[in-house]
């Protein structure tokens, strides 16, 4: 909720977030909300408008959708249709998602979306003996079910099991080092917040459209972009969460900062395009 009003002779904005439940009194909730919304005073940024253009995105899987409960069971059908070499499945978790957004404002825009989203948790045991066990949690996300290919990430965790029974503490040196799977997309944050609105709204980014965001680079240079329209991505929507439509950027091009992230606030604040936020991240290879 957002609602402008005056301070010290400037006009600024409040803002509060109100969630309603079945049973809620929403007159009531509002009523609170707009209060808490006084309490509240940042600069004024526009609302996207009705009337911009949106890309066509696929976010929902309509055959998981037209009957989760036959997806719960293929699902779990895969989990265990293959055996696995000397582990053993410990536990699982199964999750289907089915959402339906709608996104209104007071600028006349109206806005749909639905989406479906899988989530599978697992834990393998590798066994060495009566006294040594082997534990590797997995998890595996998607959209479409086709995605999810879970015979193949078995495997793969199988193996993690079987590794950890033989991982020791490196020696001290320097190595090469391989970052995969959590270890790689984190790896990547510290460029999405130099080159995102708050961080040079707040000014304490170092990026500069032009500039090497490494100055001393040492191996390949980077080339980073933000991809809203991926097929079967996470983060793949065709508009943010205050309407704004969502266009595929290159953000960094070979080590040179090309252009800045901006929701419609910071776009606004910084008297610059509005972008959105990041969305499913590309690395160029």
């Amino acid at each position: 909720l957002y609602k402008t009003y005056q301070e010290k002779g400037q006009t600024v904005l409040g803002e509060s977030v109100v969630s309603l439940s079945e049973g809620d009194r929403a007159s009531e909730r509002l009523t609170r909300a707009c209060e808490m919304a006084s309490l509240v005073s940042n600069p004024v940024f526009e609302l996207p408008e009705k009337g911009l253009s949106y890309e066509q995105v696929r976010t929902c899987d309509n055959e998981v959708r037209s009957d989760p409960f036959l997806f719960l069971d293929r699902i779990q059908e895969d989990l265990v249709r293959k055996p696995l070499n000397k582990v053993k499945r410990s536990s699982a978790e199964i999750f289907i998602e089915d959402k339906e957004i709608l996104l209104l404002n007071s600028k006349g825009l109206e806005l749909e979306e639905k989406r479906t989203e899988i989530l599978v948790d697992f834990v393998l045991l590798a066994e060495k003996g009566p006294l040594l066990d082997g534990e590797c949690r997995g998890s595996k996300k998607a959209v479409f079910y086709d995605d999810l290919k879970l015979t193949e990430t078995m495997d793969q965790y199988a193996a993690y099991s079987h590794e950890s029974l033989k991982a020791v503490l490196p020696r001290s040196g320097l190595f090469p080092v391989i970052f995969s799977e959590e270890a790689l997309d984190s790896l990547f944050h510290f460029f999405c917040l130099q080159a995102s609105g708050p961080g040079r709204f707040q000014n304490w980014s170092h990026f500069k459209v032009g500039y090497p965001v490494l100055e001393d680079l040492q191996g390949e240079a980077l080339t980073l972009s933000s991809n809203p329209t991926l097929p079967g991505g996470l983060k793949t929507r065709s508009f943010d969460d205050n309407g704004l439509p969502l266009l595929p950027v290159e953000v960094i091009k070979e080590n040179i900062f090309q252009k800045p992230m901006n929701s419609k606030r910071y776009a606004d604040y910084l008297n610059e395009e509005a972008t959105g936020d990041f969305s499913n991240l590309g690395i160029a290879s």
